[in-house]
């Protein structure tokens, strides 16, 4: 089968663009075709063949399938229109204006839908040929994917296509426009960013600095520049002032770089870092569950890091800290790993997840899984980087095994981490402790998550009890500790997290002696939290700590 995608600017007020994908087969047998909508809002959409004929489409879960198709059909031309500039979080998503189109082919381009991911790896024995091409300005300066003529071309075609191109072709920028060359130079050699025109007049010297330090960073951690590459420096939104992204992959880059914010720096920092990591490392399974803890977890590894590569002056007037105190989010990942069975997620849940689990397995327990990694290898080889690097050694694989580069840069120690993400184990704090919060700075931080968890979790299932953050008179709680005979875990855990925090340790004692109230003895069940905050439970837990009053009170003092 052929696929022919042609793109072209409808309505610039509106934002919407016209994509015709025509779908050419030798015989279609009466066959139904799929297509993975994904992130795209289909508008006014239409199915027809070579001479017009209407034929039938579904459009379900996500996915449009055409047909049955006549085998008379020479080919089925499906047709749509769809939005730019749509907000998503703090920027917004492609844009369009008289003289600027972006955009990612993932937020336009329906492509080929495969049940069976399996079936990935073969795609280039089912599809012949892949063409696009956009109908703009014919003196426009045009970025794409796979382009010969950087610059000039705007129509681009693979033949074969296998996986590694279809997930270039939807997450890589496609930009078209007036474009002028930026040459900064690189430690090993030099590289061409392209500037909208209507932003370069904005372009200070400490941002064309801070884009230098940022790109060789990236270049000494992955052992080389980009090859093959455009990167796109956009004008912001110029509705809502906010960042356009126009997508990133392993063959092109767009987003405004008129830089307002430390946070807006990190996003850059981020698309920068994944152009270096999908141009170079090519394993399909890195981008699918059990696999995406190591995707995202490095990349919020070295973008952290990235930090203190930007000038001093940069990170004075954003408010950027290079040393970032991780004790904070530590104390978040060690109370909630060990009193929340519902945040006991691992590798094995990756493909579903609700999403304050995803949130505290990818923003608080996986980043510590990672730096427990690094941190073993080190001590193992003395040198750093050895995830990234042993990644680096496989690059060209479009499959790799984890156990075994967990086995070659870890050896025996490999168990610890698969302990770690399964959640039988917690990853020790492994920075010099500077001192002990204050017992109401932790209550209060660990509280602040409490409500975050809460809602993101109410959110999805209706129900989902408030359980907030009080710590009973420490006194009165440490003689009901050992007159109980109460746990939260194994002897070895419960020393680890006293020794890193007095308070953490009492919380978790207290969310068993709770526990231990109100009948409860598996501190695992998934339903635990609902059981503790029936009405008969919250009224025996209420009476017993007005009895022995909270810390701080008047009640406790006494």
């Amino acid at each position: 089968m052929s696929i022919e995608y042609t793109i072209k600017p409808e309505n610039i007020k509106a934002k919407t663009i016209a994509v015709s994908i025509r779908l050419y087969k030798k015989e279609f047998n009466q066959e139904k075709l799929s297509l993975a909508k994904g992130l795209i809002n289909v508008i006014s959409p239409k199915c027809v063949d070579q001479s017009g004929n209407d034929i039938p489409f579904k459009d379900s879960e996500g996915i449009i399938t055409i047909g049955p198709i006549p085998n008379n059909t020479e080919f089925v031309e499906y047709n749509y229109r769809t939005k730019l500039g749509e907000m998503s979080g703090n920027r917004v998503v492609g844009d369009l204006y008289e003289d600027l189109v972006v955009f990612s082919g993932e937020n336009v381009l329906l492509l080929p839908f495969f049940e069976n991911r399996e079936d990935l790896y073969s795609i280039n024995e089912y599809i012949d040929k892949i063409t696009i091409q956009v109908d703009v300005d014919e003196n426009w300066n045009a970025v794409m994917p796979y382009q010969n003529n950087v610059n000039k071309d705007k129509k681009v075609t693979i033949n074969r296509p296998d996986w590694y191109v279809f997930y270039n072709l939807a997450k890589s920028c496609y930009a078209f426009g007036k474009f002028e060359p930026l040459t900064i130079n690189t430690v090993d050699g030099s590289f061409n960013f392209l500037i909208d025109s209507s932003y370069k007049e904005k372009l200070t010297s400490e941002n064309v600095k801070t884009i230098q330090n940022l790109y060789n960073y990236y270049t000494e951690k992955f052992g080389s520049g980009l090859r093959d590459y455009s990167i796109v420096l956009l004008r912001r939104n110029l509705t809502n002032d906010l960042l356009i992204l126009g997508g990133v992959g392993g063959k092109s880059l767009g987003i405004s770089f008129d830089i307002q914010s430390g946070d807006e720096w990190f996003t850059f920092s981020n698309t920068l870092y994944h152009a270096f990591f999908d141009s170079k490392i090519k394993a399909m399974n890195l981008h699918f569950p059990p696999n995406l803890w190591l995707y995202k977890g490095l990349a919020s590894y070295y973008v952290d890091k990235s930090a203190s590569q930007i000038p001093a002056t940069v990170r004075s007037k954003y408010g950027i800290e290079t040393n970032l105190n991780p004790e904070s989010k530590y104390d978040i990942y060690l109370y909630f790993a060990l009193k929340e069975p519902l945040l006991k997620v691992s590798p094995a849940n990756e493909e579903y997840m609700l999403a304050a689990q995803s949130d505290f397995y990818y923003n608080y327990k996986v980043p510590f899984v990672i730096e427990a990694i690094e941190n073993m290898a080190q001590k193992i080889s003395g040198s750093s980087d050895n995830l990234l690097n042993v990644l680096m050694k496989y690059s060209n694989l479009d499959t790799i095994n984890f156990a075994v580069i967990m086995t070659e840069i870890l050896g025996e120690e490999e168990a610890k981490i698969r302990a770690y993400l399964s959640g039988e184990d917690i990853v020790p704090f492994l920075w010099d402790k500077i001192k002990e919060p204050k017992i109401e700075e932790t209550i209060l931080n660990l509280d602040m998550y409490e409500r975050y968890l809460t809602l993101l979790f109410q959110t999805e299932l209706g129900e989902f009890p408030y359980d907030p953050v009080i710590l009973l008179e420490p006194k009165s709680l440490l003689e009901e500790i050992k007159n109980s005979k109460i746990s939260f875990a194994t002897q070895e855990i419960q020393e680890m997290v006293r020794n890193y925090s007095e308070t953490i340790y009492l919380l978790l004692m207290q969310n068993a002696l709770r526990a231990k109230i109100c009948g409860q003895k598996d501190l695992s069940n998934a339903e635990i939290r609902y059981v503790l905050n029936n009405s008969e439970n919250i009224e025996k837990w209420t009476d017993y700590v007005s009895k022995v009053g909270l810390y701080g009170s008047s009640e406790g003092a006494n």
